[in-house]
């Protein structure tokens, strides 16, 4: 991935590199490319494993340990990279809070999210009714 980007951008061009990422798949070789290469990680946590409950593999099961698992290794083998290019996004659902989600990032990370809603955005309408059953507005 580092290096299809690099490929793209010569030294030239300043910007600031960004990935966005559910952290479930985090290999030791993925930590250290973003950190040599200053990656801004965004990490898609939805607060606790009970909030994280849509965030499941292809075979359905849920990726929250895996996860949780992996931020703590990047916290903890690179602390000054984690507080200053890591911060975390959230999607609020039927299984969360605005309060929880907030809560467990800053208790575990001292961080605080971004919260949005579940977004119906490119949804095929034959799914429209399990999309409402996980969505909540509060």
């Amino acid at each position: 991935m580092v290096a299809k980007i690099r490929e793209k951008n010569d030294n030239s061009r300043k910007g600031t590199r960004k990935l966005t990422a559910n952290w479930a798949q985090a290999s030791r070789i993925a930590q250290i490319r973003l950190k040599e290469h200053n990656f801004r990680l965004l990490i898609s946590l939805d607060g606790n494993e009970e909030g994280n409950q849509l965030r499941v593999d292809h075979g359905g099961k849920p990726q929250f340990k895996k996860i949780f698992q992996n931020i703590i290794a990047l916290r903890d083998t690179y602390p000054e990279y984690f507080k200053t290019n890591v911060n975390f996004n959230a999607v609020l659902s039927k299984h969360n809070s605005v309060e929880s989600i907030a809560n467990f990032i800053e208790t575990h990370f001292n961080k605080l999210p971004t919260i949005s809603s579940i977004n119906p955005t490119g949804l095929k309408p034959s799914k429209i009714a399990d999309f409402r059953k996980m969505y909540t507005s509060t």
